[in-house]
């Protein structure tokens, strides 16, 4: 059987640079969250950085949003 540590370590190092804070910021943790709870804090995360992403790749949807 495979490890919680060893199975964090493995999906983490595996993360695209973009992921980069993201890891740092996990490690940073006090107590590490499960692996069953790394994909929805993984989903989590992808969603925030489409929406971050969205918003400066597009600017007449930045002003829309914003409400000109």
């Amino acid at each position: 059987m495979v490890s919680n540590t060893d199975l964090l370590t493995v999906t983490l190092n595996g993360l695209v640079q973009d992921y980069q804070i993201f890891v740092s910021s996990l490690s940073a943790r006090e107590e590490p969250p499960i692996f069953d709870e790394l994909t929805g804090i993984l989903l989590q995360e992808q969603e925030r950085m489409e929406n971050f992403n969205l918003g400066s790749d597009n600017s007449d949807l930045a002003l829309v949003a914003k409400g000109k």
